[in-house]
């Protein structure tokens, strides 16, 4: 797993992906 570089760029994409749909959803329960 070590030697995987170019998945670093997905995984940093992935977990950025995945913290603005969070937050979009704790929004959307707070307003609604």
């Amino acid at each position: 797993m070590a030697n995987r570089k170019q998945s670093s760029g997905t995984w940093k994409w992935l977990l950025a992906a995945l913290l603005i749909a969070a937050i979009a959803v704790a929004v959307l329960f707070y307003i609604g």
